[in-house]
């Protein structure tokens, strides 16, 4: 706002600093109320707006926590899982090769070796799982980042009404 210009307390529209009436609503401005309504800025109204953002933050947190939490650690706890079967599964594999080598060419050796590509197998689906639930942990992360900028965005527009309730003044720094 021009340092040449106030809201007028009544419309809230900005008009000249020096004006006798606000020549939108015809609010006269020269009166002590109207000079001091001006001036001020509500202290209510700022502690209205500080409360509404900091529960505007607590809301995020607690929906974040609430909704997504409890998601986010099944996958952890899931992948977890999947690593730990990854790591039986290669010693498994090596056990198989290791049995193969240990035979002549033949019927033993052949099974040994497809068995240590089973292995494998099993090893590549569970590389794929923990990619899936990896994906669906950040897509959570995202969705409670969405979350919080919602609600701090529904906060400011919340404290920029107060705002304009309070005589134009800003209600914190």
């Amino acid at each position: 706002m021009d340092n040449k210009m106030i809201v007028c307390p009544e419309c809230r529209r900005e008009i000249p600093k020096d004006a006798d009436r606000c020549p939108n609503c015809g609010y006269p401005l020269k009166s002590e109320s109207a000079i001091k309504a001006v001036n001020q800025a509500d202290p209510k109204m700022r502690i209205v707006g500080i409360a509404l953002f900091i529960v505007g933050i607590i809301f995020a947190f607690q929906s974040y926590k609430t909704r997504y939490m409890g998601d986010y650690d099944h996958y952890t706890s899931v992948i977890g899982q999947y690593e730990d079967s990854i790591l039986d599964y290669e010693d498994s594999k090596q056990e198989m090769i290791d049995m193969a080598n240990s035979y002549a060419p033949g019927l033993f050796r052949y099974s040994y070796n497809n068995l240590a590509d089973d292995y494998q197998g099993l090893i590549d689906d569970a590389v794929v799982k923990i990619d899936e639930y990896r994906g669906k942990q950040h897509a959570i992360v995202m969705k409670a980042l969405l979350m919080l900028i919602t609600a701090i965005g529904a906060v400011s527009a919340g404290g920029f009404f107060i705002t304009l309730k309070s005589g134009g003044k800003v209600l914190w720094h």
